[in-house]
């Protein structure tokens, strides 16, 4: 799942990078910063997603469930 994450975090990042109404005004894109904010998203995600043990699970009162999946075909499609 980290591979596939990670290639959804910079396939979004590089599509969001191109979000401009004059694309050559926007400057010069500075890849060094877009990676350090992708690695720091991917970081993020997984603290969020990273499965609790069912001795934390039990003692915060919770059952463990899979969340319904999204659909986020599109979600970008107004940047192109």
């Amino acid at each position: 799942m980290t591979d596939n994450l990670e290639s959804l975090v910079f396939i979004a990042l590089g599509e969001a990078s191109m979000c401009w109404s004059d694309i050559d005004k926007a400057g010069t894109f500075e890849s060094s910063r877009c990676l350090d904010v992708g690695r720091r998203l991917i970081v993020e995600i997984n603290s969020v997603l990273k499965p609790r043990t069912s001795e934390e699970m039990g003692s915060a009162g919770l059952q463990h469930t899979t969340p319904p999946a999204q659909n986020t075909a599109g979600v970008f499609d107004d940047c192109l």
